[in-house]
């Protein structure tokens, strides 16, 4: 399988030269990802909304992650991003429905795999019902969703240690719909840093009517 090319950039987000993807997380090298994270406002309460990868991801199977993201290749531009949307989802969109909220660094650390991105991270704000998700490529197994007072709650205050989510999972080729208590050892390890200023921007986008 030919390897994909992705831009290489310095901590400072100043464009370097290009690498293959195993390189870039072998090395640890800076690289650009589009992300994109669904809100929806049910009876005054505003809920985020969880992927979860599918059993059969190398990296973190099974476990709670953004909505729907990817890495951007080298001839790509931001604004293709948006096709990891309906690849991973199966939710159609155009990228003037996203509200941009910002580039944000985001570091995943493992053994064999460091993951430093430079993230060009979007909000789209749409309720969309259970049955429109669809999961074409089989990287995502289900969607769950979280309050997002009740998860920023979780990631600031130190004598939280759980959070509910509700959604559904796929098996067999039917959706089964769950409601449970997880923890951070449920979610991707993204940077603590990252999850904070996500939610401080989703706020802010939020009190400024998502515009």
């Amino acid at each position: 399988m030919k390897e994909e090319w992705l831009k290489v950039f310095d901590e400072k987000h100043q464009y370097l030269r290009n690498a293959i993807r195993s390189e870039v997380h072998q090395k640890g090298l800076w690289h650009e990802t589009f992300q994109c994270w669904i809100v929806a406002e049910e009876d005054d309460v505003h809920y985020l909304y969880f992927q979860i990868r599918s059993n059969d991801k190398k990296d973190f199977p099974n476990m709670l992650d953004i909505t729907a993201a990817g890495h951007l290749l080298e001839n790509e531009s931001i604004e293709d991003g948006v096709r990891e949307i309906d690849e991973e989802i199966g939710v159609s969109v155009t990228f003037d429905e996203l509200v941009y909220l910002g580039v944000i660094k985001n570091q995943i650390r493992m053994n064999d795999f460091i993951d430093n991105e430079h993230s060009h991270v979007y909000l789209l704000n749409k309720s969309i019902d259970w049955d429109d998700f669809r999961f074409r490529d089989k990287e995502v197994s289900g969607i769950m969703r979280a309050n997002l007072d009740e998860l920023k709650q979780f990631l600031f205050d130190q004598n939280v240690n759980t959070f509910k989510v509700d959604g559904f999972i796929v098996k067999d080729n039917k959706q089964e719909f769950i409601s449970k208590i997880v923890d951070m050892s449920d979610l991707v390890p993204h940077n603590p840093i990252y999850f904070k200023i996500l939610i401080h921007s989703i706020e802010n986008a939020i009190r400024e009517g998502l515009k």
